[in-house]
């Protein structure tokens, strides 16, 4: 379209789709966006000179933006978000004196350059979004290839837009310097976001003074010291968020605050210490809190059952000891529960009633008792009870046909694997350092099965009951008492890990000569007989170790396994220990042909 200074007779674009013109037939409006248009963006579009709005969204656009439009003086709005744009903000924008929303959004990196502090002249200014952040509600960010490169300090200045309900700097990750104490003066702010950057120094104090704020993200950062006890009075606040950053001290030191509100609170990532925050006890209306990942000591609070609206409770790696609370019962609403690397004892009680729960770990602490409180959480779809002192069997999961991953590796859990027979849907099993008996026969139709570690246990019987598991990527069945040959693992064609060392496994090696995937094989301390030569083309194989069998002949088979890093296949690693030979194996056949080429044997 050709810009138009003024209509004449036969202005047909006014009746074009997407465009917008006034009774005089001006035109004052442009929506272009989701067009999937490419090329430049046109500095002739400044003779539009009643443009009120222009949005350019969601296309293809490759170019700086028009120092030219600058003399929009009538313009509202401008929306160029999702393109791929380069330079910065033109200087001159800080005269388009009506200008209430300028949309920059996502870009690219090449969208560098530091925010002029004429900005600040837009008195008019209702939304800036220099920032990658989609959606303020889910969190929804952008791939970091697609993060804008805006760099340098953020302008004071931007404090006299004093109608600004809308700030978003995020995800430019070079953003430097303090955050302004004049920010406190955007009491309109609704959304405030300095996320995915590099600001450093304090939290500052005059940011409660956002009586309006809703949602405040500081995730992502160099910030220091404690957490501001004034923004405990943000009666609005709906999402808060400071995760990833170097905030210490006790999170909250007052009893309670006035976030009554507050649905998603981040506080992970941080050297935040102490006990459990108390006032978070009465935040009812929480959904989401993540405090993972920083030095939380002592207890769960007794009357944690106060957020019955918690769906997402994250606290994994912090130095949290005791039981879990009963009252944890009453959060029926759970989705997800994180307590791993904690000190927590006790059983799993306090889970029984949690029947929506999606997702648990509860791995790295010191609980007791059975899986008997997870029976009825007929939603689960992972769980991970990894290094804990359960004990009982797996009966009680028995029912829980959603679940696509189990993590029970190192516990004191016994009996058989039956109860897995009919969890078709699941894709990794770990069950290695407990003492389950009986055979492999239970996984048979377990056809999802990607990792599969059952590595010592008791278990007797062959691996045939897993020559129908396609799409198993990682075998460990190692220390266990399994017979019969390899056979069964013939078709396993996407097999990369191979782990079947002290066993009672018989025959060759043949079985695996097509397994063109596989980088790493044990296969030490069993009784088979054979040569290499079945290896031959193994083109990936990184790593093989199979020592104390009854193999003959040479390393020869070994010759272009130009990846083979490890190796062990004589005595002297009979008790199965990994190591890696002098040099990679390759060069060692280097040196031999050279000695060859010269007439050495």
């Amino acid at each position: 379209m050709h810009a138009q200074n003024r209509p004449g007779k036969s202005s047909t674009y006014c009746s074009w789709t997407r465009v917008i013109c006034d009774d005089e037939l001006h035109v004052i409006s442009l929506n272009f966006s989701g067009l999937k248009m490419n090329g430049t963006l046109s500095p002739s579009l400044s003779k539009l000179e009643y443009l009120v709005d222009l949005d350019l969204s969601h296309n293809f656009l490759l170019s700086e933006l028009p120092v030219e439009w600058s003399r929009l003086q009538r313009l509202q709005t401008l929306n160029v978000h999702d393109n791929f744009l380069f330079g910065g903000v033109p200087a001159g924008y800080g005269n388009m004196s009506s200008l209430r929303v300028l949309y920059i959004g996502l870009q690219s990196w090449f969208f560098n350059g530091s925010i002029p502090e004429e900005l600040g002249l837009l008195s008019e200014l209702e939304v800036l979004a220099l920032g990658t952040l989609l959606n303020f509600d889910t969190k929804q960010e952008v791939h970091p290839d697609r993060w804008n490169k805006m760099s340098g300090p953020i302008p004071k200045s931007i404090a006299n837009c004093t109608k600004l309900w809308y700030l978003d700097f995020s995800g430019n990750s070079l953003l430097t310097g303090p955050i302004p104490r004049e920010y406190g003066q955007l009491v309109n702010l609704e959304y405030l976001s300095f996320e995915q950057n590099n600001f450093a120094g304090s939290i500052p104090s005059e940011l409660g003074n956002l009586t309006k704020i809703k949602f405040l993200s500081l995730g992502h950062n160099a910030l220091e010291r404690e957490f501001p006890v004034e923004l405990t009075s943000l009666s609005k606040l709906e999402c808060l968020d400071v995760e990833y950053n170097y905030l210490t001290g006790s999170f909250l030191t007052v009893e309670s605050t006035s976030w009554s509100r507050l649905e998603k609170l981040f506080i992970d990532g941080n050297n935040f210490r102490g006990g459990f925050p108390r006032a978070v006890t009465a935040m009812t209306a929480l959904t989401i809190f993540y405090m993972f990942d920083n030095e939380f000591t002592g207890g769960l609070p007794k009357n944690l059952g106060q957020l019955a609206n918690l769906q997402v409770f994250d606290f994994h790696s912090n130095q949290l000891d005791g039981k879990l609370p009963d009252s944890l019962n009453n959060c029926t609403q759970l989705q997800t529960l994180d307590a791993t690397r904690n000190n927590l004892t006790g059983t799993l009680d306090p889970l029984r009633n949690l029947s929506l729960l999606e997702i648990l770990s509860v791995r790295d602490n010191n609980f007791t008792g059975t899986l008997d409180p997870l029976r009825n959480l007929s939603q689960l779809v992972y769980l991970d009870a990894e290094y804990n002192s359960l004990t009982g069997t797996l009966e009680p999961l028995r029912k829980l046909s959603l679940l696509d991953s189990l993590d029970a590796r190192s516990n004191m859990l016994t009996s058989t694997l039956e109860p897995l027979r009919n969890l078709s849907l699941l894709e990794s099993l770990y069950a290695r350092n407990n003492r389950f008996t009986g055979t492999l026969e239970p996984l048979r139709n377990l056809l999802q099965l990607v990792y599969l570690d059952a590595r010592n246990n008791r278990l007797t019987g062959t691996l045939e009951p897993l020559k129908n598991l396609s799409l198993l990527d990682s075998l460990d069945a190692s220390k266990n008492m399994l017979t019969g040959t390899l056979d069964p693992l013939r078709n396993l064609s996407l097999l990369t890990y191979l782990y079947a060392a002290n066993n009672n496994l018989t025959g060759t090696l043949e079985p695996l000569r097509n397994l063109s995937l596989l980088d790493y094989l044990n296969a030490a301390n069993n009784r088979l007989t054979g040569t290499l030569e079945q290896l031959r083309n193994l083109s990936v194989l990184n790593s093989l170790f199979a020592a104390s069998n009854r193999l003959t002949g040479t390393l020869d088979p070994l010759r272009n396994l130009s990846l083979l890093v490890f190796l062990s296949v004589g005595e002297e690693q009979s008790h199965g220990h990994v190591g890696p030979v002098e040099k990679p194996l390759a060069a060692r056949f280097a040196g031999r042909r050279e000695q060859q080429a010269h007439g050495h044997a």
